[in-house]
């Protein structure tokens, strides 16, 4: 199932207004995003369900974030470096 933000509302069952009125909207895009990357989803797909029209605004919003996640694929391909010259 394709969850996309319209529906993620009505699927953890938040009030709509209340959404609207405290800015929750953004919280739950940016927090959403945030935890994709951490995932290792690949910032063309979070690009394309925040609906940004450039991977480059989703990197210039959410780079920050891919920090820790670098750094996981430096130690993962250091891994398999060693491995390989064992």
């Amino acid at each position: 199932m394709e969850l996309k933000y319209e529906n993620y509302v009505s699927y953890v069952n938040l009030p709509v207004s209340l959404i609207k009125r405290s800015g929750y909207r953004n919280n739950l895009r940016h927090t959403s995003a945030t935890i994709l990357i951490n995932q290792g989803v690949h910032a063309k797909i979070i690009s394309e369900r925040l609906g940004h029209g450039s991977i480059t605004t989703t990197m210039n919003i959410y780079g920050h974030a891919l920090r820790p996640a670098d750094q996981t694929a430096a130690d993962k391909f250091e891994s398999l470096l060693k491995n390989k010259t064992s």
